[in-house]
């Protein structure tokens, strides 16, 4: 059986899937290119009742720290807080109709370790049904 490694690059390095480096092809020859940037995290979960994530990429568990209020922290620690967010939220009922129009998702606060979002509609906080934030550098 084959490995699951590439295992020659020009620089020797060796990746597993889903490893976050970029590998480009430049002429005969594949390299890492570290001005390229991938996503580092990504998260999709319900924010009602219990929390719960549906799909997610190097994220490990979300808090919830009240109504709207959420932490997102990472499995592995991100190089540094400079990186950009973007996200979205539903708030549907069973039947998939939406309940009370467009909501926000803002961030609070970013480290290296989690990311402080909140969720809201003009000024109110609401816990929504799909809340979903991807987060590259």
């Amino acid at each position: 059986m084959a490995s699951s490694k590439i295992s020659e690059l020009t620089d020797g390095t060796q990746f597993e899937p889903g490893d976050e480096t970029i590998v480009v092809r430049s002429g005969a020859n594949w390299k890492v290119d570290p001005t390229k940037n991938a996503v580092n995290a990504w998260v999709s979960f319900n924010g009602t009742g219990t929390v719960a994530i549906l799909a997610s990429y190097n994220v490990t568990s979300i808090t919830d720290n009240g109504t709207g209020l959420y932490t997102i922290n990472f499995t592995n620690a991100l190089t540094d807080a400079n990186y950009a967010v973007a996200g979205a939220s539903n708030n549907v009922n069973s039947m998939t109709v939406q309940v009370h129009g467009t909501y926000n998702v803002a961030v609070d606060t970013k480290t290296t370790t989690a990311l402080k979002i909140n969720v809201s509609q003009s000024t109110t906080l609401y816990d929504c049904v799909f809340v979903s934030v991807i987060i590259v550098r």
